[in-house]
């Protein structure tokens, strides 16, 4: 992963991209969750 200072420059972008994954993950380990049962 590049450590580049887009986050100085875009941090509403980054903030959107972090939460999207976020939301990514728990959409991910509710699926592994209801795929348990």
């Amino acid at each position: 992963m590049m450590m580049e200072p887009i986050t100085q420059e875009h941090p509403i972008n980054e903030a959107a991209k972090a939460l999207k994954e976020d939301k990514l993950a728990d959409w991910k380990r509710t699926e592994l969750i209801i795929n348990a049962y």
